[in-house]
């Protein structure tokens, strides 16, 4: 193989990033958020259930939540814990 035919022009990154940015922008599903992460996933989680609550409302969920034995995703039920 030449060593040219692997090489990729500036413009050809531009448009490959622009093509990115355009996907990224029409997302439809939620992005995934690794693991350890779990307090991003818990208050985008939050907020999705709740949206007439605000981020304040969330954090102060997710310290509740945290303190508790178990899991430390999102449930309807966390706002009863209170």
């Amino acid at each position: 193989m030449d060593e040219n035919q692997c090489r990729k022009t500036l413009g050809e990154a531009i448009e490959q990033w622009e093509v990115i940015q355009l996907e990224m922008k029409n997302r439809t599903t939620p992005k995934v958020i690794p693991p350890s992460l779990e307090y991003n996933t818990y208050i985008r989680d939050f907020l999705a259930d709740n949206p007439s609550l605000k981020k304040a409302d969330a954090i102060r969920s997710w310290k509740v939540k945290k303190a508790l034995r178990g899991t430390n995703r999102y449930e309807r039920g966390d706002l009863k814990q209170k």
